[in-house]
C-alpha cells in the first residue's frame, strides 16, 4: 500500500505526500529500499535547474535516512541517469554532514572525476585520524592538479587533522602537494601577522598586480606583512595602508606566499582585496575553499 501511493504520488507531481510515502516504504525495513530508491530518482529525472531546485528542497525530510543512503548509493552509482546524479549529489551532502566519512571514503573507489569531486567536498570537516592514512595515500598517487586540490581542501577543512597533515606534507618531497600544503597552512595557522588575502579582483582587473621577475600576482592566502615598507601589525595599520595607496600608482606588498618572503607591485587601489587580519601562530578555522 505504501508503495502504491507513493507511485501514484510522484505521477501526479505531489512531491509532499511522495517523500511521505518514500518515509514509510523506508521505515517498513530495507525489503523496501530498493523501490523507495527509485522513487527518489524519479523524483529527481528532471533537466530544468529550477524545477529540481523545488523538488530538491521537497526532499530534504530523507537528509537523515542515513542507512538508506548508504544502501541507496551503490544503486544510483549503477544506474547512471540524470535522477541518479543529482541523488547522489544529495546523499554525499547528506553522509558528510552525518559524519559518514568511512563510508565517503569507500565510494572514491571507481569514482568518477564528477563524483570523486561531490565526495571530496563532503569531506570536508569529516577527514579522521583514522581516515586520514587513506585520503594521504590516495593524495599521494593523485597527479592532477584538481583532484590534489580536493584531497587538500578535505583535509585542511577537518580540524581534527589539518594541522599536523599539512605540516607533514608541506614538508614532503612531492612539489606540488607541498606547495598546496604550505598555502593552505597558512590559512588555518598564520606563522606571521598581517592581513590575510581571502579573495582579489579577476585576473583582467589591473588590482591584480604585475611584477617582471617569476612569483605571478596576489594570491589567496598570501599574508601582507607590510605596505611600502611598513608594517602590518594591526588592523589600523591595514586600513590606513588602503587610504594611504587610494589614489596613488604602484604600491610595493610584502608578502608570505607558501612560506617564502615576498615582493609584489600592485598598481593599487587596494580596496579590492578581500581578507582578514591575522595574528602570529592564530588558530582559524578553514572551509577549504
Amino acid at each position: 500500500p505504501g508503495l502504491s501511493e507513493a507511485e501514484r504520488a510522484v505521477e501526479a507531481g505531489d512531491w509532499t505526500t511522495a517523500v511521505a510515502a518514500i518515509r514509510t516504504l523506508i521505515a517498513s525495513g530495507p525489503d523496501a529500499w530498493d523501490d523507495a530508491a527509485a522513487l527518489v530518482l524519479a523524483i529527481l529525472a528532471v533537466d530544468d535547474p529550477v524545477e529540481y531546485t523545488l523538488r530538491e528542497a521537497e526532499l530534504d525530510p530523507l537528509a537523515s535516512e542515513i542507512a538508506f543512503h548508504r544502501h541507496a548509493v551503490p544503486l544510483a552509482r549503477a544506474t547512471g541517469t540524470v535522477g541518479a546524479e543529482l541523488y547522489l549529489e544529495l546523499a554525499f551532502a547528506w553522509l558528510g554532514e552525518a559524519g559518514e566519512g568511512a563510508f565517503l571514503v569507500e565510494c572514491l573507489e571507481d569514482a568518477s572525476d564528477e563524483e570523486a569531486a561531490r565526495i571530496l567536498h563532503a569531506l570536508g570537516g569529516n577527514v579522521t585520524p583514522a581516515l586520514l592514512p587513506k585520503i594521504l595515500a590516495r593524495l599521494r598517487a593523485e597527479t592532477r592538479l584538481q583532484a590534489q586540490s580536493l584531497y587538500l581542501r578535505a583535509i585542511a577543512s577537518s580540524p581534527a587533522v589539518a594541522e599536523s597533515a599539512l605540516r607533514d606534507l608541506a614538508a614532503g618531497p612531492n612539489r606540488v602537494p607541498a606547495e598546496l600544503a604550505s598555502a593552505a597552512l597558512q590559512m588555518i595557522r598564520p606563522p606571521v601577522t598581517g592581513f590575510l588575502v581571502l579573495g582579489v579582483p579577476s585576473r583582467d582587473d589591473p588590482r591584480m598586480g604585475t611584477r617582471p621577475r617569476p612569483g605571478g600576482s596576489l594570491q589567496r592566502g598570501d599574508i601582507v606583512t607590510a605596505v611600502e615598507g611598513k608594517a602590518i601589525a594591526g588592523e589600523a595599520d591595514w586600513k590606513a595602508a588602503l587610504q594611504g595607496a587610494g589614489g596613488r600608482g604602484p604600491v610595493t606588498l610584502t608578502l608570505l606566499r607558501r612560506g617564502q618572503d615576498s615582493e609584489l607591485r600592485v598598481p593599487g587601489p587596494l580596496a579590492g582585496i578581500k581578507g582578514r587580519f591575522v595574528t602570529k601562530g592564530e588558530s582559524l578555522k578553514w572551509d577549504g575553499r
